[in-house]
């Protein structure tokens, strides 16, 4: 099983914030971030109501100098669920 928590991180619609995020949970019981369907526990500080409700929703999670993005991701309430793995971006390269 693999596991990761932090904290940061932003819903977007396009490139601006529909939501940032505060502290995020993710696990995979396959043991790796490729593959099935994954949800994410988030805790949601901020959000713009308009764009909350537009699509696609794209979820970038903070860790250091990176950002793991998923495209296209579904929410449910504080849970996103993804597909497959996400897209490293490093800070500044966006």
């Amino acid at each position: 099983m693999f596991s990761a928590e932090g904290v940061g991180g932003e819903l977007r619609c396009a490139y601006a914030a529909a939501a940032r995020l505060g502290r995020w949970a993710l696990s995979a019981p396959n043991g790796t971030l490729d593959g099935d369907r994954r949800a994410i526990v988030i805790e949601i500080l901020w959000r713009d109501d308009f764009l909350m409700l537009q699509r696609p929703l794209d979820l970038a999670l903070r860790l250091g100098e990176v950002e793991w993005v998923w495209r296209s991701v579904l929410l449910d309430g504080e849970t996103v669920h993804v597909r497959g793995g996400p897209e490293i971006v490093k800070k500044g390269e966006e």
